[in-house]
């Protein structure tokens, strides 16, 4: 095998609980993480000449040793002690400083992309150990699908969603990083709701009551420096969605809808004002 092709899948959070912060700065959380639809591609090759090239196409990302692929590739090459020639495309169409995991995303498909390019092996567990070095949110992309995270995202176990959801996703032109939505978070503000609530299940239809408890902690914050964020969500919620959320710390919104016909309803009352797509769930990979 010369090359491999791989989608690298976007992500939203279906519910974000920040509680706690540990002593080396990083933050827990409870999420429930679910693969979408859109993705940007990566195609790795074997090359004779030894390194790491790496080209991209689409959306403007780092180039070179910044870009989180490359590092990717350099750590599965020294776990393994190989010195392969590796060429990486990346074709970017996930935005950046959107919640949707893109660039973490793209580091997880070099990883399991490199495991079979190089028949290396590697087990789930050992590639989301590479993947942990690199982020707190990479191992997930390893499996994908749905999965509640808790720690500060790397302790996995399944999670549970009706898979015949459509989400409208709408994407404004805002970027917003993830270290500047921790450094500005309102702890005050975070969810204190004390009924014992399975964040790893979303709710059924016959339970939408217990919907209200997937918050996203990040939406006080973002919705206060940007009201046109605010006001998506709340379009979105009015135009029938059965659930409506930031993803991660934004600045993408989504929506959860029953059927296609009420998520293209969603769209247009939205208007051509920003990206927006209709998706479905991706369920978790099976290589």
């Amino acid at each position: 095998m010369q090359r491999v092709s791989l989608k690298a899948y976007a992500k939203v959070n279906i519910g974000l609980r920040i509680d706690g912060r540990r002593n080396d700065g990083y933050h827990t959380l409870k999420t429930l993480f679910q693969t979408i639809s859109i993705h940007d591609n990566l195609i790795l090759e074997l090359q004779d000449e030894q390194g790491i090239g790496f080209y991209t196409t689409g959306l403007k990302v780092p180039t070179g040793e910044d870009n989180i692929c490359v590092k990717a590739a350099q750590k599965v090459l020294e776990r393994e002690n190989r010195k392969s020639g590796i060429n990486i495309r990346l074709e970017k169409y996930i935005s950046v400083g959107s919640g949707l995991g893109g660039g973490s995303s793209d580091a997880a498909a070099v990883i399991r992309g490199l495991n079979k390019l190089l028949k290396l092996d590697l087990d789930n567990s050992e590639m989301e150990a590479v993947a942990l070095e690199l982020g707190a949110d990479i191992p997930f992309f390893i499996r994908g699908g749905c999965q509640y995270a808790e720690g500060i995202g790397e302790l996995l176990s399944p999670g549970e969603i009706e898979d015949n959801f459509i989400v409208l996703l709408v994407i404004p032109d805002i970027s917003i990083t993830t270290s500047w939505a921790y450094k500005n978070l309102d702890y005050l503000s975070l969810t204190s709701d004390t009924e014992d609530v399975n964040l790893a299940r979303f709710p059924r239809n016959g339970e939408t009551n217990k919907r209200r408890y997937f918050r996203n902690d990040f939406e006080n914050l973002v919705f206060s420096e940007y009201p046109e964020i605010g006001e998506i969500k709340r379009q979105i919620s009015e135009s029938g969605a059965v659930y409506a959320s930031l993803s991660g710390s934004g600045s993408g919104v989504f929506g959860l809808y029953d059927s296609k016909d009420e998520a293209e309803n969603g769209k247009e009352k939205l208007g051509k004002d920003y990206d927006s797509y209709i998706l479905k769930l991706i369920p978790g990979f099976k290589d």
